[in-house]
């Protein structure tokens, strides 16, 4: 289930009652950081986001064969431009680089409230994440969207799973070649490909033939005349190949994640890379390392929340907990060349901040957040 919208209005009846017995209603709501990484009591908890970096790395697999009469070729057609070999080979052509997040297990809180309603309508993502707070549905429809991860990828690129699932040389056959009984009478290579030749010059003749007209019986229409040039041309690329050699390349697209923290270095091995066998692991010596190298402060970050605890020597729980993300720049680079460079927000080296404490003490107003940076986008009054 998407975007739980999440009521709190019986629990805290009790609270209600006390307030209208004094002919007051108390609308108020609170956040309480939670010692641990799971909730320790009944109630409403949210994280705060962990972000992760998103990497697609883009390869192309290059697939050559020779052809069976390539040695031939420059002798009866005089071609030089062939295929004298079979190769198979990667190379990455690029990389794109976005963000998602997960829960932030050090960064969980929990909400109270007394009143109607304040702070009583939370929207979090699946796993948990705060994304909006006291937010009526008719503005969810607003040009600010409340989603975190900006994807870029290409979706047309096949995902590189199963090795059965990449092209190679098996791909490539000269089966399709149409042979007439003449040719495959003979009785050594070099006669085939005579005769192959022989074929080649006579499709050329009549394609000459067909365009002059100087045929008794010529097709009726011009739809006709395409067809039967394209099954020409269809005819002569198949006897050419066998001389030159067929080819084909391909796109495979692989995903790969990183989170950043502080315990890790923020320079590794993403992956290894081989020319002959493609994308491995990064335990692989095999191939060549893809590194993930990010540039930011990651001691920079601040929880003032922990702070104010110590200079007040309690803990004040008014105002929800939010996070000022860090500026990072990424970058992806095989072995010295730098496939793409890309500025993001980390939110698990940012501050922790609270809003302010009566914010939500009504019900005219709310707030959306960032569910992969964990920082304010909006607030909104009505």
């Amino acid at each position: 289930m998407r975007n739980v919208l999440y009521t709190i209005t019986a629990l805290f009846l009790l609270s209600f009652f006390a307030g209208c017995s004094s002919n007051e209603i108390v609308q108020q709501g609170a956040t309480t950081n939670v010692e641990g990484s799971k909730a320790d009591s009944h109630g409403l908890y949210y994280y705060l986001p962990k972000t992760v970096i998103d990497v697609q790395v883009i390869a192309e697999k290059r697939v050559e064969k020779a052809g069976p009469f390539y040695r031939f070729a420059g002798r009866f057609l005089n071609l030089s431009d062939l295929i004298t070999e079979d190769v198979e080979e990667w190379r990455i052509v690029g990389a794109n680089i976005s963000v998602s997040s997960v829960p932030d297990p050090d960064r969980l809180f929990r909400v109270t409230t007394q009143g109607v309603p304040a702070m009583a309508a939370l929207e979090l993502t699946d796993e948990g994440i705060l994304k909006s707070i006291n937010i009526r549905d008719n503005l969810k429809s607003d040009a600010i969207s409340v989603n975190g991860g900006e994807r870029d990828y290409d979706t047309d690129l096949k995902s590189f799973g199963d090795l059965s699932d990449v092209i190679s040389l098996n791909d490539l056959t000269f089966d399709d070649t149409p042979y007439t009984g003449e040719q495959l009478v003979r009785s050594s290579t070099t006669a085939m490909a005579e005769e192959a030749s022989r074929e080649i010059g006579y499709l050329r003749e009549n394609r000459t033939r067909l365009i002059d007209g100087d045929f008794e019986i010529l097709p009726p229409d011009g739809a006709a005349y395409e067809i039967l040039l394209n099954e020409i041309d269809k005819k002569e690329n198949a006897y050419l190949d066998l001389f030159r050699g067929k080819s084909t390349r391909e796109r495979y697209v692989k995903s790969y994640q990183f989170i950043p923290s502080a315990d890790k270095s923020l320079n590794a091995t993403l992956l290894r890379f081989s020319h002959r066998n493609g994308f491995l692991d990064r335990d692989d010596v095999s191939g060549t390392p893809v590194y993930i190298n990010i540039k930011t402060d990651k001691d920079g970050g601040v929880n003032l929340i922990d702070e104010e605890v110590v200079e007040r020597r309690e803990d004040p729980k008014r105002g929800v907990a939010y996070c000022m993300p860090a500026v990072a720049e990424v970058s992806i680079v095989d072995r010295t060349l730098t496939l793409v460079t890309r500025e993001v927000y980390l939110g698990q080296f940012g501050h922790i901040l609270r809003l302010p404490e009566d914010l939500f003490d009504g019900d005219n107003s709310g707030a959306l957040f960032n569910p992969t940076t964990g920082a304010l986008k909006q607030v909104v009054r009505w």
